[in-house]
């Protein structure tokens, strides 16, 4: 590639032009199918570059897409039990549902 700069359109960041990748590139790096990739594409989900009618991928904008969908990790809650003693032999009927009735009434 020549020595050109280009601005990111999504954080503005003036960086050298990087390299366009094929949909078998993002699939390795994403550690998915090939199917998966061209579905994403089908949806409009990821961005892709076209050259002619060929599907191209920014490896900058591939990250940026990455880091977007990066899901938080979250400290799992602490359950805090009630004081109340329940009697464990007898059932608790909190939170049961009645049995479905058919659509049959009866007289």
């Amino acid at each position: 590639m020549s020595g050109r700069s280009l601005r990111c359109v999504q954080c503005g960041e003036l960086r050298p032009s990087s390299a366009l990748l094929d949909t078998d590139d993002v699939a390795r790096r994403l550690g998915t199918s090939l199917r998966h990739v061209r579905r994403l594409v089908a949806e409009r989900r990821i961005p892709i570059v076209k050259v002619g009618h060929f599907v191209r991928f920014d490896e900058h904008d591939l990250e940026h897409w990455v880091d977007e969908h990066r899901v938080a990790v979250v400290e799992p809650r602490r359950v805090i039990r009630s004081s109340g003693h329940q009697d464990r032999g007898a059932p608790s009927s909190a939170g049961r549902r009645s049995p479905r009735r058919s659509g049959v009434r009866s007289m």
